[in-house]
């Protein structure tokens, strides 16, 4: 550890994916973590035992997301096959699968996913069709319940706080959209991005593009700020 407490060193490796890893996703209390691979697969670790716990298999192509539940019971995980699975984390199976073309899906690549709403009741995903669309995860439909627009390029990635959606494109622009209002505020970045978040307490935004920048702004509600700082 360094003075500030942030690691200096990498620790050893985990090496289990046969390609390229994607994603890797933290669970709410920092014990687990999943990876998404373009081995098709979802591998649960223990990073502080550096232990493969488990191994999940289903996707036809590569995964390129995965985000995992506030009771650490599900994930879910998202990819080329521009489908949705929602894995139980015990047993290892799909319990849902969402998207397809017969049933509304995105007609690209998924690049993103999150929870969101109350009792990670929905799932909203980013795809190669520059839109963003919303999922009922208690739903028996496989459809999604609302399909965002805007976007003129792909969607890269998506933070979720509260009943805000921050989505970062390749179009140069990060948009906030409020799903209570219905509202967009956007601002344009200029440089594709390649991933945006907002900070725990929901009062920061960061976004992180390809002039090798990352930019914050310190008030949600105006998320223009974006543009204000340079790291």
């Amino acid at each position: 550890m360094g003075e500030s407490g942030w690691p200096t060193r990498p620790s050893k490796p985990f090496k289990s994916h046969t390609g390229t890893v994607n994603a890797i996703r933290f669970n709410r209390s920092g014990q687990y973590c999943a990876s998404a691979g373009a081995d098709k697969t979802v591998r649960l670790w223990n990073p502080h035992k550096q232990l493969l716990v488990k191994t999940y298999s289903g996707h036809g192509y590569e995964v390129a997301d995965v985000t995992i539940s506030r009771d650490n019971n599900s994930f879910a995980s998202c990819g080329g096959d521009k489908l949705v699975f929602l894995w139980d984390v015990a047993s290892g199976k799909t319990v849902r699968r969402f998207g397809g073309s017969r049933d509304g899906g995105h007609n690209g690549r998924m690049n993103c996913i999150s929870f969101c709403g109350m009792d990670d009741s929905l799932l909203v995903t980013g795809s190669y069709d520059t839109t963003l669309k919303f999922w009922d995860v208690r739903s028996r439909s496989s459809e999604p319940v609302q399909t965002l627009t805007g976007a003129r390029d792909s969607v890269s990635s998506i933070g979720v706080r509260d009943h805000l959606v921050l989505s970062g494109s390749v179009d140069g622009a990060a948009r906030v959209h409020d799903v209570r209002t219905g509202t967009i505020t956007m601002d344009h970045i200029g440089s594709p991005l390649v991933d945006v978040k907002f900070s725990n307490d929901g009062n920061c935004l960061l976004a992180a593009s390809l002039d090798d920048a990352v930019r914050y702004g310190n008030d949600r509600s105006r998320p223009k700020q974006l543009v204000g700082k340079n790291i």
